[in-house]
């Protein structure tokens, strides 16, 4: 008998990759383009820092609304409502 691996796990390992990398690049990378942002445009640090904060939080916030919603309906009516 032949092992064979399920395809959908593929398709899991491809997004855990996909969604590591842009986490990381998310959270991670404002160190690294935030002098670039702010001298090449009219914001300032506190601005930039507190525009990414407000999206982490607002992200938080709408996870914990949204996952109740995806155990209990499907999750193609969650999405067409997004």
């Amino acid at each position: 008998m032949t092992l064979r691996i399920f395809p959908g796990w593929w398709v899991v390992a491809a997004v855990f990759l996909v969604l590591s990398a842009a986490s990381g690049l998310i959270f991670y990378g404002l160190a690294v383009y935030l002098d670039a942002l702010t001298d090449e445009q009219p914001f300032s640090t506190t601005s930039v820092s507190l525009a990414t904060s407000v999206f982490f939080i607002v992200a938080g916030v709408a996870g914990r609304v949204i996952a109740p919603i995806i155990e209990t309906r499907d999750i193609r009516l969650v999405i067409a409502l997004k």
